[in-house]
């Protein structure tokens, strides 16, 4: 009984964050996109159906996921904890996002001197 009052107060908590997040995110303040995901993150922890959303926006848009997981090193425990919980589902033989590449391009040695 106690555990389902909890569930319900973090999923009502969750929403309320997400929607006062998706009203004030477009102000110049970025206040609004931090309560936005305090918000998912409270949601997707309790809820699979917010889970399966966050993970088929992050298939269908794969430069949010490459874009997450570059960034996922500065992210919060609770931002990191989201990001590892909408990994999208990879399919044998489909690639779901491509890797990841590093900000430092490879030294390559001079070119040979093929005069001398």
């Amino acid at each position: 009984m106690r555990r389902g009052i909890l569930r319900l107060a973090r999923l009502t908590i969750g929403w309320l964050l997400v929607l006062v997040g998706a009203i004030t995110a477009p102000t110049p303040l970025p206040i609004g996109w931090l309560l936005l995901i305090v918000g998912l993150s409270i949601l997707v922890h309790d809820s699979e159906t917010v889970r399966g959303w966050v993970r088929r926006v992050r298939q269908r848009y794969p430069g949010i996921g490459r874009w997450l997981q570059r960034n996922k090193r500065f992210a919060p425990g609770f931002a990191r904890r989201l990001i590892d919980l909408t990994e999208p589902i990879r399919k044998p033989g489909r690639r779901v996002s491509q890797p990841v590449r590093s900000s430092s391009p490879e030294r390559q040695p001079p070119p040979e001197n093929r005069w001398s």
